[in-house]
């Protein structure tokens, strides 16, 4: 079967009819009569997509099997839960006493409090140093929530796809809708968004990052950043270091822009999951990401947190291209 592998693993191939030869290729293409012939495990150091044809000349040529292999750089972590369960439900409490219910989007301030979007009861909620999660405020977000930032005045920003617009949420209470999105067709897809240190606003939308800058108690748009993107109806995450340089998540793809410079991919291209490096590295879909003082990059690519250093050099640092719920090692 398809999966991850590490280095000089070992795959074999069998066919049903007996007597069959088995012809395989490694790059892709479709095997014929002309291919290597199988004749016993084959060593893979991915990513590798294997085909092979069982052929015997007095039958019909088989069904050609068709596997992935992506390579997999585990980092040395451990993953443990910090608040919650996998029951849903809504109950602030302290770490694995809280419940969410399809928690999505988060951000954290200087002092080390974490914001969650908690998409399933349309709230967000606040998680101290500690693990004691309470409500940041008592409003109820209506409408399907796409992610949520801090602005510079320690508000919380929430996105809502169905209007395109974004509520402000005040610690002290109450919120205001400060942005709505012109040309936004019901199809139209709210990616991640971030704001800088100097108040900007960045939100991925229609295969584009918009910036707006802030004009308190709103916000006027102020110019588009280009990306790679694939189509106006693709998720955008939107990450920004230190310089203000954007990265953004399309499809199969990372890339950064430098504003009025250039727009390059850093990693991935194809679909898929592998580590390597460039163009070699697959993601399966990559959403949201952050970026630390080093700026390695760090992504969410469906079941795995996925690490991008700037050469380009993809590793995983938690979860596998398997869903589940489990704590422990990588």
């Amino acid at each position: 079967p398809a999966g991850p592998i590490t280095n000089n693993t070992s795959v074999s191939i069998s066919c049903a009819t007996p007597n069959a030869t088995i012809y395989y290729t490694l790059d892709g293409t479709t095997p014929t009569t002309n291919s290597p012939v199988y004749a016993g495990p084959l060593t893979l150091s991915g990513p590798v997509t294997l085909k092979a044809l069982g052929y015997r000349s007095d039958l019909d040529a088989g069904a050609i099997a068709s596997a992935f292999y992506g390579r997999v750089k585990f980092e040395n972590t451990v993953v443990t839960t910090f608040a919650g369960a996998p029951i849903p439900d809504f109950t602030n409490a302290v770490g694995a006493f809280a419940r969410f219910s399809a928690p999505r989007s988060m951000a954290i301030d200087a002092t080390g409090n974490l914001f969650v979007l908690d998409s399933g009861n349309k709230r967000v909620r606040k998680i101290s140093p500690g693990g004691a999660v309470s409500n940041f405020n008592n409003v109820t977000i209506g409408g399907l929530t796409s992610g949520l930032c801090l602005d510079t005045n320690g508000a919380v920003l929430v996105g809502v796809a169905g209007t395109c617009g974004f509520y402000r949420l005040y610690a002290t209470g109450g919120y205001d809708v400060p942005i709505y999105l012109q040309f936004c067709p019901s199809s139209s897809v709210l990616g991640q968004f971030q704001t800088d240190p100097t108040g900007n606003f960045y939100v991925g939308f229609n295969a584009n990052v918009l910036k707006f800058a802030p004009n308190f108690p709103w916000y006027t748009q102020s110019q588009v950043a280009g990306c790679n993107c694939a189509g106006a109806e693709v998720y955008i995450g939107v990450a920004l270091d230190a310089a203000t340089n954007i990265y953004t998540t399309t499809e199969y793809n990372v890339s950064q822009t430098i504003p009025g410079v250039s727009t390059n991919i850093i990693a991935g291209g194809l679909g898929g999951f592998s580590d390597g490096v460039g163009a070699n590295a697959r993601f399966q879909y990559p959403t949201d990401m952050a970026i630390d003082s080093r700026t390695n990059i760090f992504v969410i690519d469906v079941n795995a947190v996925r690490k991008i250093q700037l050469d380009g050099t993809v590793t995983t640092l938690a979860g596998s291209a398997t869903p589940g719920y489990q704590n422990g090692p990588g």
